[in-house]
C-alpha cells in the first residue's frame, strides 16, 4: 500500500514518536522512508538574536543533520531503506514540495497539539500540511495517531490500518 513514506522531523519527542511509527509502517509495507528536517530560514531573517544570523543558521543546519543522521541509522538497523534531506525555507511549503518531488504516498509527522483532530492547532505546521497535501497525512502526538486523513482520492487507506500502527515496535526500533 505504501512505497514511499515521507517523515518530517524536528527531533522533538513527538517527532521521534512519528519516526518510530513511520518505521513500523515502512517495515510492514516494505516501503522506503525519506526523513526531512526543515531549517525555517524566514524565521532567522526576522529574528532579533544576540548573535549573527549566520551563526544561528549554521547551528540549525548542524542540529538538523544530527537529527537526520540519527534517524537514518535507526532505519538501517531495523532493515528499512531510508534517505535524508536537510531543507531550508518555510516548513509547510518545504514539506509539501518534498512530498511531491519524491512521490511520497504518505506523510507522517508529529504534532504538539493536545489530542484529537480538533486539537491540531490552527495555523500550525501540521494543519498547513493537512490542508495542502494531496496524499494521506498521518499526524501523531505521543504514541498514538491523532489524525489520519486520506485526501488522495481512494488509495485504499482504511481504519483497519491502525492495527499495524498500534503494534509494539521491534526492540531495536525503541530508542
Amino acid at each position: 500500500m505504501f512505497d514511499n513514506i515521507l517523515v518530517a522531523t524536528d527531533g522533538s519527542k513527538t517527532s521521534r514518536e512519528a519516526e518510530r511509527l513511520a518505521l513500523r509502517l515502512a517495515k510492514a509495507h516494505g516501503a522506503s522512508v525519506l526523513f526531512i528536517h526543515v531549517v525555517e530560514t524566514p524565521k532567522f531573517a526576522v529574528s532579533h538574536l544576540p548573535f549573527p544570523v549566520s551563526i544561528a543558521l549554521r547551528y540549525a543546519r548542524e542540529e538538523g543533520s544530527r537529527v537526520l543522521d540519527r534517524v537514518r541509522q535507526l532505519a538501517r538497523r531495523i532493515g528499512v531503506g531510508a534517505d535524508r534531506e536537510l531543507l531550508e525555507g518555510p516548513c509547510v511549503g518545504s514539506i509539501l514540495n518534498a512530498a511531491r518531488r519524491r512521490n511520497a504516498d504518505l506523510i507522517v509527522m508529529g504534532s504538539h497539539g493536545e489530542s484529537g483532530l480538533r486539537r491540531v492547532p490552527p495555523g500550525s505546521i501540521a494543519e498547513g500540511v493537512l490542508r495542502g497535501a494531496t496524499q494521506p497525512v498521518l499526524i501523531t502526538r505521543g504514541r498514538e495517531p491523532i489524525a489520519a486523513i486520506d485526501l488522495s482520492g481512494g488509495t485504499g487507506w482504511r481504519a483497519e490500518q491502525f492495527r499495524i500502527m498500534k503494534a509494539r515496535p521491534p526492540a531495536e526500533a525503541r530508542t
